[in-house]
């Protein structure tokens, strides 16, 4: 829901409650050995349409998505070698 609401710049705590979801769903997943499957989110996507919507979204999705891929660091099998 807060990825499809209206995103404003000024937005400080939309913007803070997705990083800290993302955190969240970073840890409970990729942090657990778990990978997150494309048909329940697809980040890859998220990102392009993003980009392709324009750079407000783009202050919204790329945190998000960062703090998913944080939890990388404390998982053993995603590491480098794998393409995820």
């Amino acid at each position: 829901i807060l990825l499809l609401s209206d995103k404003q710049i000024n937005n400080i705590p939309d913007r803070t409650l997705l990083k800290n979801l993302g955190h969240w769903l970073g840890l409970i997943t990729i942090g657990r050995n778990k990978p997150i499957i494309a048909t329940d989110l697809e980040v890859k996507s998220l990102v392009i349409e993003a980009y392709h919507t324009g750079p407000q979204d783009l202050l919204y999705i790329i945190p998000f998505v960062s703090k998913i891929l944080e939890s990388c660091a404390k998982s053993k099998i995603f590491q480098q070698p794998n393409p995820w």
